[in-house]
């Protein structure tokens, strides 16, 4: 990825998981303006939103409220 970032440095946005899930608001408002949208507290309560419809196995992922990551919680075994 550092040869990407380097060449593309605006169009790539590396996303570190124990930051996002450690810091919501403040990583999400990052992201949300590196793809110009605009971000508002809605964003952080996603999970409960009805009108959300996904026809994959990620649905029940994203009904789920974002959990604290770190490197000695994570079950990469459930990724795969």
């Amino acid at each position: 990825m550092e040869f990407f970032t380097k060449k593309y440095p605006d169009k790539i946005f590396l996303l570190n998981l124990t930051e996002l899930t450690g810091k919501l608001e403040e990583t999400s408002k990052k992201l949300y303006n590196f793809c110009n949208l605009k971000w508002n507290y809605e964003a952080l309560d996603f999970y409960n939103r009805k009108d959300l419809f996904i026809s994959t196995a990620s649905n029940i992922q994203i009904r789920k409220k974002i959990e604290i990551m770190t490197m000695t919680n994570i079950d990469l075994t459930s990724i795969f």
